[in-house]
């Protein structure tokens, strides 16, 4: 009886199948990864740094509808301004009389309210101060002023009057005052002064008067002498420059004849220009009716202002002409998350450009201030933008300019491959075992790219092993085995390779093929 044959494969050719199928699924899922792997996305573009949050320069001026004047500011920064200002009352001095004692008492002037800066060791003040000093019948007054755009940081330091039973009336808010002054003959004066201009948190503050017969108080039940002879008869704004500036706009009210001193007392006179050497309106070197300008004294320039009309204080310096705003886009085709640059530095000015204001999404809202001409932005969903920039001056004078951005959603082509891995030869085997007296008959069909082809295995040999040197037939049982796992590995590689690349699909399939049709050849050996 003849020993059963052995129906495994040899061992040469299974490591060199195994190794084919290991290299290509290896090879696969390597080539499927390159080929879905998609580009980074850049990151989402800076705001752009921050500046102070007008950006305007730290000059401060007074405008009066379109007249503008420059202000500079009493004191070194040595003093503070309750100093400076020195209220005194009977309550608080035996010898104070309601009104201001410091370095402020020389620049008082009767039947006149003025405004002015004040530079002291707590920082910069904002002054009111009404009337002046004179035993003159009639001498009282009332003014009333609101006041907006005041630092919140701020505070009122000096209130005159702040004696118990006092009329006048503080009404202060949080960046905001209603102030009402009353004051009667003999001495006195009313004002007060507030502290925190320094800080950058304020843009504009607005001074709305209310003088005579205006303020609610009017007539003052503690006056001496009929209402109109206790009346403020000019109002002014108050500049520390010892000359006159050449930049000072408007017009002069000359008419009103006004002369100031820089020693008025309280004996009831007034020195006159020629006395002290104050200089009138129009007669000044440089002053012209034109320039609004009261008059010059030692302590500096006085400028008037309409009594009917609120004034508003910043930054400066004076400078009514706006910039020019220009913006452009290095790209203005863009996809999402792409990076874009916006540059406003072909803006100019004729003074300077301080301030960017950025709204990047032209959405009207302001997402950020630089003084950077230029700012980096991303835009992340699709759509049509227009970001707008608001070119800022040291006068606050703006202007805009924009620019149109396209925001198109990538176009992304899906391809969809069904790839069938079929071996390029097919081998299936039947075998019939036939005794005789001469041996064992063993009888192959296996296909071949013509058909079907039969044929009969030489005689088996006593010892069970073919006439083939090369080890005989390969049976049915391991070539069916061997198109299993080709099978196999063709359905895994069919999977990864949807969506690949044409590229990759194409080196990938050659790949297989060669490494199939190697296993085939080893096989047939």
């Amino acid at each position: 009886m003849s020993r059963p044959r052995d129906r495994s494969l040899p061992a040469r050719v299974r490591s060199l199948l195994l190794a084919g199928v290991l290299l290509a699924l290896v090879v696969a899922p390597v080539a499927v990864g390159l080929a879905s792997t998609p580009v980074a996305a850049q990151d989402a573009g800076g705001s752009g740094s921050g500046t102070d949050s007008d950006g305007n320069g730290t000059d401060i001026v007074v405008r009066q509808g379109d007249r503008c004047f420059p202000i500079e500011a009493y004191g070194n920064g040595s003093t503070p301004v309750t100093d400076f200002y020195d209220y005194r009352s009977p309550y608080t001095e035996p010898t104070g009389w309601y009104h201001a004692y410091g370095e402020l008492e020389r620049l008082l002037r009767e039947d006149t309210s003025q405004i002015l800066l004040y530079n002291g060791s707590e920082g910069l003040s904002l002054v009111f101060e009404n009337d002046g000093v004179t035993n003159t019948s009639g001498s009282g007054g009332t003014v009333t002023v609101d006041i907006t755009g005041l630092p919140a940081e701020g505070n009122w330091s000096v209130r005159d009057d702040s004696y118990p039973g006092q009329d006048d009336v503080f009404d202060l808010g949080e960046g905001s005052a209603h102030i009402e002054w009353y004051w009667n003959k003999g001495n006195r004066s009313d004002g007060a002064a507030f502290v925190g201009l320094e800080s950058d948190d304020w843009e504009e503050i607005t001074i709305d008067p209310a003088f005579n017969e205006a303020s609610p108080g009017y007539p003052y039940v503690k006056w001496d002498g009929s209402p109109e002879s206790n009346e403020i008869e000019r109002w002014v704004v108050r500049s520390a420059n010892a000359t006159l500036p050449t930049n000072a706009s408007g017009d002069a009210n000359a008419s009103e004849d006004v002369t100031t001193t820089a020693n008025a007392t309280a004996t009831g006179t007034t020195d006159t220009a020629e006395a002290t050497g104050t200089v009138e309106a129009g007669n000044a070197e440089g002053a012209s009716s034109e320039e609004g300008i009261v008059a010059t004294d030692a302590d500096g320039v006085i400028y008037s202002l309409d009594m009917s009309e609120p004034v508003t204080i910043a930054r400066g310096p004076c400078d009514d002409e706006a910039p020019s705003a220009a913006l452009a886009a290095d790209s203005r085709d863009l996809t999402p998350g792409t990076e874009v640059a916006l540059d406003a530095s072909g803006s100019a000015d004729n003074d300077a450009v301080t301030g960017y204001r950025w709204d990047v999404d032209g959405d009207g809202t302001i997402e950020t201030v630089t003084n950077k001409s230029t700012l980096d932005v991303t835009y992340d969903d699709p759509g049509a933008y227009e970001p707008r920039v608001t070119v800022v001056d040291r006068a606050n004078n703006t202007a805009n300019a924009s620019v149109s951005v396209q925001v198109e959603a990538e176009t992304t082509t899906t391809t969809t491959t069904t790839t069938t891995a079929t071996p390029t030869a097919t081998a299936t085997a039947t075998a019939t075992a036939t005794e005789g007296t001469e041996g064992t008959t063993m009888e192959t069909r296996s296909p071949n790219p013509g058909g079907t082809t039969d044929t009969t295995s030489t005689p088996a040999t006593d010892d069970g092993s073919s006439g083939d040197s090369g080890g005989g037939p390969i049976v049915s049982g391991g070539i069916d085995a061997a198109v299993d796992r080709a099978s196999a590995v063709a359905d895994r590689a069919s999977e990864q390779l949807t969506g690949m690349e044409s590229a990759n699909l194409i080196g990938l399939a050659v790949l297989s093929v060669a490494l199939l049709i190697i296993g085939l050849v080893v096989l047939r050996r």
